[in-house]
């Protein structure tokens, strides 16, 4: 028999210099994937909704059995080494990661050029921090959650993660020995959010007119925008837009809103009940923008008119002043 290229056989003369050889399996190779978002309610979970992030550089890391003294780990598609991937609308993967040798652990870092403000301008992470960790999650597979890194409590025996832009942050430490799924594939997921991020929702109102003066007897339209802060927790109850009219202006009374309930509504004030999907994330508006007409009298004041909407206000609101908007309209005879 000839020996395949590149082994060395042992020759048996017992069995009249038969050439023993056992195939050895191919090393089992894996694909780590990253998702990173913007966690804007900060609850540690990828709601719908929430985006994934461009351009964050990625690196695989190499590490001891507790994640410490880590080095970068290459990976390799036969051609070229790579160090470092970027997400492309939040996802990111390594490919072709060897399993690792006992005494090892790999770790996937969040690199420290992703939160500077430099030459080139803002970073992707710029301004941002992660976002609430929930518990030590031991399925790498699910990919719906933030549980990977960023968490407040250390196991024991476990070196501590960074949750530091100087730094860079680190997921926590993982082996890729011994998998049993039928796909062996890792998923860790990032979440961020800004540095000012509350866990309570904050209302802001729009309110805006389609001209700057109008002469009585004509008509003009008033379109009010509410929405929740960006970096806000998520509304979890119905506020209610109410705009009283000034004298002598009327509604038409076709109130065009999504995700708005405007029934109520009379032709001297616009009432109009949330009734769109909840929770509202930070940085999400509520509904459409509500729309309507208004006639000006001839008994509506001339000059400077101010018309002012309000959003009830919900509890734990920071701050009530952005719930209150006007706009401003000159009325010519």
């Amino acid at each position: 028999m000839g020996t395949p290229v590149g082994r060395q056989s042992p020759v048996d003369a017992s069995a009249n210099h038969k050439v023993l050889y056992t195939p050895t399996a191919p090393p089992l190779l894996y694909t780590i994937g990253n998702w990173l978002w913007m966690d804007a309610n900060n609850n540690g979970i990828a709601d719908t909704g929430e985006k994934g992030i461009t351009g964050v550089v990625i690196r695989l890391l190499l590490c001891d059995t507790v994640g410490a003294n880590c080095t970068t780990a290459l990976q390799t598609d036969g051609l070229t080494s790579v160090a470092d991937v970027m997400t492309v609308n939040g996802s990111c993967q390594f490919g072709n990661v060897p399993e690792n040798t006992a005494g090892q652990t790999y770790r996937v870092q969040v690199r420290s050029i992703n939160f500077v403000s430099d030459s080139s301008g803002k970073r992707p992470l710029y301004g941002t921090l992660s976002s609430s960790p929930g518990t030590w999650e031991n399925d790498f597979s699910a990919g719906s959650d933030n549980h990977d890194h960023g968490v407040a409590v250390t196991p024991t025996g476990v070196s501590p993660y960074l949750d530091n832009p100087t730094t860079g942050i680190l997921s926590r430490p993982f082996s890729l020995t011994g998998w049993i799924n039928t796909v062996p594939f890792y998923m860790l997921d990032f979440g961020f959010v800004a540095k000012s991020v509350s866990t309570a929702p904050d209302l802001v109102l729009i309110k805006t007119v389609d001209v700057s003066s109008v002469t009585k007897g004509n008509r003009l339209t008033y379109t009010i925008q509410a929405s929740n802060v960006v970096g806000s927790g998520s509304v979890l109850s119905r506020p209610v837009i109410f705009d009283t009219l000034p004298t002598g202006m009327t509604a038409v009374l076709s109130v065009t809103a999504t995700g708005w309930n405007c029934s109520s509504s009379t032709a001297t004030r616009v009432l109009c009940a949330y009734a769109g999907a909840l929770p509202v994330l930070g940085g999400s508006n509520l509904g459409s923008a509500v729309v309507f007409q208004v006639n000006v009298g001839t008994s509506t004041a001339t000059g400077s008119v101010t018309n002012t909407a309000n959003i009830t206000h919900i509890t734990g609101e920071p701050s009530f002043t952005n719930n209150t908007s006007s706009a401003t309209v000159k009325v010519n005879p």
